[in-house]
């Protein structure tokens, strides 16, 4: 606890919290940081618990030692904890002054972030990479079409992964007297797959006549090739069609499979470093506790597949993160999104949570085509929303960004 400011770690049997918090350094409103330990006791025909202290160490914030990566952090020691109750108990701690570059900080649960809330905490996501699923039908062999089809019964080929669904047209069967045909298709049926993958793609041949499955078969995804250009020679496979329990064969299939992904990359090694310093003069888009207005902002910024978010800064209008992200460049012709929110998740009342939206801000968009490479911008952008009756400010971001190539 520093001040009116503090953070409590959830109760352990085991007293081995394993825990960092990080108290912001402009918020600060004493000279000294406090730290106790408690215990919790029931008491005997009683549910409710009762909190008692074990001691309190206390340390002056002006003899709290600084560090600055790359230093090595600071080893934990065992601090006498002072109380009139008890004696002899001690808590292990290390104690330093930092600054949102230290690896430490990431792991950290921040004062102004509402302590231990994860709904509140910075995040990075790494959005699943999209590939093309494209099996090419060629043609069936061995159908066993049976003795009670129609005379010239018409089939198609069905493909399903997961909710995705298409078929190929339908091909007449000139002779239903044989016990097997060959219809032809050499038609492509084009999938989205997201990794992680669905497990199967299912490949079924249907009568239309009667709506019955002449067979199918499950290609495992996982051992489908992928390839990331179109030079490579690809392939066919015929594959078994199976029945119900007393069919295990009903003909087989002639398949050709691939997954196909990949985007162009520069020669060069190149990304893009954006430091989310802080805001200005947001409006409030909210009330607290029903009377004053508030607004409880973070930070989502995405490029490519990979999107951030920042941790929430509770109810302040010029919030600061000082926050650093890094993104690996695929092309410098696209664009860095960045969005304001106001958490909705965060509120007094455990029930409106579960209703609250998360409200946009506003959101700037910068070309990285528009940066000269190895320079450092450091600018202020407005932060514009569309209402119904025009745009309106909300306030402004404060960015630095730096884009960086070799080439």
């Amino acid at each position: 606890m520093i001040g009116t400011h503090s953070i409590k770690t959830k109760s352990q049997s085991d007293k081995d919290w394993d825990k960092v918090f990080a108290f912001d350094k402009e918020g600060l409103n004493s000279t000294s940081l406090e730290v106790s330990v408690w215990t919790e006791e029931k008491k005997e025909n009683e549910e409710a618990t009762q909190e008692c202290s074990l001691g309190t160490v206390s340390f002056d914030l002006q003899e709290v030692p600084k560090r600055v990566p790359p230093d090595s952090p600071l080893a934990p020691q065992w601090y006498a904890l002072e109380s009139e109750n008890f004696a002899g108990n001690e808590v292990m701690l290390a104690v330093w002054i930092g600054t949102q570059a230290d690896e430490a900080f990431q792991e950290a649960w921040q004062s102004d972030s509402g302590g231990l809330l994860p709904e509140t905490r910075a995040k990075v996501y790494l959005s699943p990479k999209l590939w093309y699923l494209r099996p090419t039908v060629i043609q069936t062999q061995d159908l066993h079409l049976g003795s009670g089809k129609a005379r010239n019964p018409e089939l198609y080929v069905k493909a399903q992964l997961g909710a995705q669904l298409f078929k190929t047209g339908r091909t007449s069967v000139g002779s239903t007297s044989s016990s097997s045909a060959n219809p032809t298709w050499n038609e492509d049926l084009v999938f989205v797959a997201a990794e992680l993958f669905e497990p199967f793609l299912t490949v079924t041949v249907e009568d239309v006549t009667n709506g019955q499955s002449m067979g199918h078969v499950k290609i495992h995804v996982a051992s489908i090739e992928r390839r990331t250009d179109d030079q490579a020679e690809l392939k066919s496979r015929w594959f078994n069609l199976v029945g119900d329990d007393t069919k295990p064969y009903t003909g087989r299939i002639h398949v050709r499979v691939c997954l196909e992904g990949g985007y162009h990359v520069l020669d060069e090694a190149a990304h893009v470093t954006i430091g989310i310093r802080g805001a200005t003069n947001l409006l409030p888009v909210k009330t607290k506790d029903g009377t004053c207005g508030t607004t409880d902002a973070y930070v989502v910024a995405k490029y490519g597949p990979k999107w951030v978010r920042t941790r929430t800064i509770l109810d302040r209008f010029n919030p600061r993160w000082n926050e650093q992200y890094t993104w690996d460049v695929y092309d410098p012709c696209t664009v860095l999104t960045i969005d304001v929110f106001d958490n909705g998740r965060y509120k007094h009342d455990e029930a409106a949570a579960k209703q609250g939206k998360n409200v946009r801000v506003g959101k700037v968009r910068i070309r990285l085509s528009t940066l000269d490479t190895n320079r450092v911008y450091l600018n202020q952008y407005s932060l514009m929303v569309l209402l119904p009756s025009g745009a309106k400010k909300m306030g402004e971001i404060e960015i630095a960004i730096r884009f960086s190539c070799s080439s």
